[in-house]
């Protein structure tokens, strides 16, 4: 599993990291409080900017106040399954579309479209791709933007909206 040493002011605010043996959630740009072990849980301490902190990628936390909701989705193989994750209204071109950002098992997250449970792609290159360059974590709703952005740039505006408005929808 990857990891990643980072100092305690390149934490976002809101995400879990690891420091001295302990579990810890950043309350604020100097706080945090003891997650694990849970005999400790709540207690909160002041962390020094430059104190070494390690974080794992599959710990991102979805934010942004985006609504958590359930969908449906058809695999390849033609079973039902459903998925949940935060609802996203983004714009492919002129059009806007709904898409769910969910995680798939602890490490991968996924963008797709909300009307027919079409996965788009993974978020997670991306996130690990803008964590190399700049040590910070972006939101979900960026890394999606980026997405399709990218989508976009390889296969055109047109056949992305026709992919997508081509797609049968279940929800």
């Amino acid at each position: 599993m990857r990891k990643y040493q980072i100092d305690f002011q390149r934490v976002p605010i809101g995400q879990t990291f690891c420091s001295g043996g302990n579990e810890w959630f950043k309350r604020s740009t100097r706080t945090a409080h003891i997650i694990k072990p849970s005999e400790y849980s709540g207690v909160w301490f002041y962390f020094g900017n430059l104190e070494n902190c390690t974080m794992y990628p599959q710990t991102y936390k979805l934010k942004g106040g985006l609504k958590m909701k359930t969908i449906k989705s058809i695999s390849k193989d033609g079973e039902c399954f459903e998925l949940s994750g935060n609802v996203a209204l983004l714009y492919v071109g002129n059009k806007r579309y709904k898409f769910l950002i969910h995680c798939y098992g602890t490490t991968e997250k996924f963008l797709t479209h909300f009307a027919s449970g079409k996965k788009l792609g993974s978020l997670t290159p991306l996130i690990y791709e803008n964590f190399k360059s700049n040590y910070t974590f972006i939101k979900d709703r960026e890394l999606a933007k980026l997405l399709i952005e990218k989508l976009i740039n390889k296969h055109g505006v047109e056949r992305v909206q026709f992919a997508i408005d081509s797609a049968q929808a279940i929800n």
